[in-house]
């Protein structure tokens, strides 16, 4: 299952943008083990067109549906499902339904009533169970705060957004039209802010301000939207690419869409979009002849149309690309990366197509250059920085500087200078393995957490792979420029083993506070139905003790309120003007923060200076008459 995930992903990676067409199967519910599921689920002949990521969402809802409607005591139920692309001549999938009892098929728009009507009439008497609420792909706010979420209430995948704390409960209503016109195409995202939530619905990003609790639809309607990254910077814009190979750019402040193909119609984006750390750079994968070009005038340098890695720097408005055809990403897809500290470069963990993996280094000063570092046939994954008390040097050192990543069963630390000298500096002891295996609901790539244990008090774990779906990874902080990883308490590692050992968890989303560490898991049950669980630390405080919460239960019986939708798009900008006002916000919020911080540092010092003296004055020994001390 995982094998065939990974392959998928791969191939809608690579054609989506490209608009190819070519056939392929993907199942819900395939033997295992040597038993035969009651309810399978086939999907066939799909047609590259972009719309795939919503297929696989709604797909693996229908056969969570399918598996908690259909008794198995009335014997096998095996369900093919086809897609064809609006220029095939269908806008929406059809589903052809076969039991022992019939064949039955069902043609767009398909809906959890028709699907349930036609099991009831093959079961006859007796009563089938009621359309249950589907929550699924949980994201928790950084603060801890709110949970959005995907639910299906009998209609199409709406955007969810509930309170962790309260019975606060909204609803984003989902568009009208056929049905990729209104499906959702992946999870939410939060930006670090914790006040912006974003989805893809409808072809379209979605926007939740928590702030005006309204949503809005952004980016214009023939702009199709398949991927997405916020950026984690102060000027907060969003990357977006189209199922076209489009790129533009979101501007949340100032509320306008930029398109970046207009002045540069030769760059198709394919995916991969991953923003710096400060939100300075953005990396893509893309078809293209650049291999440098600066918006501000300059040199250009193209080179033969390849597939490249392109980093555009913000505000230096400077576009890089690095052909990628002699390297293990030409046949390969990257599956996590890692920006140096002062984002000079990146590393680039790459599952190759024939087997194995390999960590890549794409250096951009003084010249782009991208080189592998390390190749193994265990699968790698890039975890952070290392360094700090115990393990090496300071965290300000240059030379404390290595990267953290696991390789296989193990964390290894490299030295990027040394790449041939490996470090294994944890025991098999303070390892402890959450697993989490892909699930049928679309799109999870599946994957193990690794968590590791301080060897000095208070005996804290850390968290040291990405939980994520869609390429989304775990969030991440930094501390004095350096990457570093997040703290994750034993309750909260215990609560998720016995999860997992008890349901089937497809997904979860984790977020340490200093208060209550929290963490939100999608599991699926025996009877098919996907539920939300919250596990957060007792009233007690001690890490020990976790409590668990059935967030599905806790919201079945509520009628969220419905929030406001923008029906206009943000306005449309000139290129040139929206970049140039994106790159000077930048530098501008940049001057002014470290301003700021001068300031600051300046008043602290004046303060104890004053200290200084009139602690000095209070200890000066009194004087006589003659002005001579006693």
């Amino acid at each position: 299952m995982k094998r065939s995930l990974a392959a998928l992903a791969l191939v809608l990676g690579l054609a989506g943008a490209a608009g190819a067409t070519q056939p392929f199967a993907y199942e819900w519910g395939s033997a295992t083990a040597g038993r035969s599921e009651p309810v399978r689920l086939r999907w066939r002949e799909g047609a590259l067109t972009g719309d795939e990521p919503a297929a696989l969402i709604q797909f693996g809802h229908w056969y969570r549906l399918l598996r908690h409607l259909w008794p198995a005591e009335l014997g096998r139920l095996r369900v093919e499902g086809t897609l064809y692309g609006p220029a095939l001549g269908s806008g929406a999938p059809a589903l052809t339904l076969r039991s022992a009892r019939g064949t039955a098929r069902l043609r767009p728009p398909v809906t959890d009533e028709a699907i349930r009507a036609v099991l009831q009439q093959w079961a006859g008497a007796r009563s089938l169970r009621p359309i249950p609420l589907d929550a699924a792909y949980p994201r928790l706010s950084d603060d801890g705060e709110w949970l959005a979420f995907l639910a299906w209430n009998g209609g199409p995948a709406e955007l969810w957004i509930g309170s962790r704390r309260t019975t606060t409960l909204y609803r984003v209503p989902a568009p009208e039209g056929e049905l990729f016109e209104r499906a959702a195409s992946g999870p939410p995202v939060w930006a670090l802010d914790s006040r912006t939530v974003a989805c893809v619905i409808g072809r379209r990003l979605c926007l939740v301000s928590m702030d005006q609790r309204e949503a809005a639809f952004p980016t214009p309607p023939d702009f199709p939207v398949a991927e997405f990254a916020i950026s984690p910077g102060l000027t907060r814009p969003i990357a977006v690419r189209s199922t076209t190979g489009g790129l533009g750019l979101v501007d949340l402040l100032e509320r306008r869409f930029v398109p970046i193909h207009p002045i540069l119609p030769d760059l198709q984006v394919m995916g991969d979009l991953a923003w710096s750390p400060t939100g300075r750079r953005l990396l893509m994968r893309a078809r293209t002849a650049i291999e440098s070009l600066s918006l501000r005038g300059g040199a250009t340098r193209l080179g033969e149309t390849d597939e490249r890695l392109v980093v555009f720097d913000l505000p230096a408005q400077r576009w890089v690309g690095v052909a990628i055809a002699a390297t293990p990403l030409a046949q390969g897809r990257i599956v996590g990366t890692l920006w140096e500290p002062l984002e000079a470069g990146v590393y680039l963990a790459v599952h190759r197509d024939e087997g194995g993996s390999s960590l890549l280094h794409l250096a951009l000063e003084p010249a782009p250059q991208l080189r592998e570092v390390l190749r193994s046939p265990e699968p790698i994954r890039p975890i952070g920085w290392r360094s700090g008390p115990g393990r090496g040097p300071g965290p300000l050192e240059s030379a404390s500087h290595r990267l953290a990543f696991l390789l296989g069963e193990a964390v290894a630390l490299v030295s990027p200078g040394s790449p041939q000298e490996l470090a294994r500096p944890y025991s098999s002891s303070e390892l402890v393995r959450v697993p989490l295996p892909p699930g049928p609901a679309g799109g999870y790539r599946g994957g193990e957490e690794a968590v590791i244990t301080d060897s000095e008090p208070p005996q804290a774990l850390f968290l040291e792979s990405a939980i994520h779906t869609q390429a989304q990874p775990t969030r991440r902080r930094l501390v004095d420029g350096l990457h570093v990883t997040l703290p994750l308490d034993a309750g909260a590692v215990v609560g998720l083993v016995q999860l997992a050992q008890r349901e089937r968890v497809v997904d979860a989303d984790i977020v340490p506070q200093t208060e209550a560490l929290a963490i939100a898991a999608m599991t699926e049950g025996e009877d098919g139905t996907a539920r939300l669980r919250l596990l957060e630390r007792g009233e007690s405080g001690r890490i020990t003790e976790f409590a668990e919460r059935d967030y599905t239960g806790e919201i079945a019986g509520r009628q969220p309120v419905s929030l406001p939708v923008r029906a206009e798009s943000f306005a449309v900008v000139d290129p040139a003007t929206g970049l140039a006002a994106l790159a000077g916000r930048f530098d501008r919020w940049n001057w002014e923060r470290g301003g700021i911080a001068l300031v600051v540092l300046l008043i602290v010092g004046i303060a104890l200076w004053a200290f200084e003296r009139l602690r000095r004055g209070m200890r000066r020994p009194p004087t006589g008459p003659n002005g001579r001390r006693a």
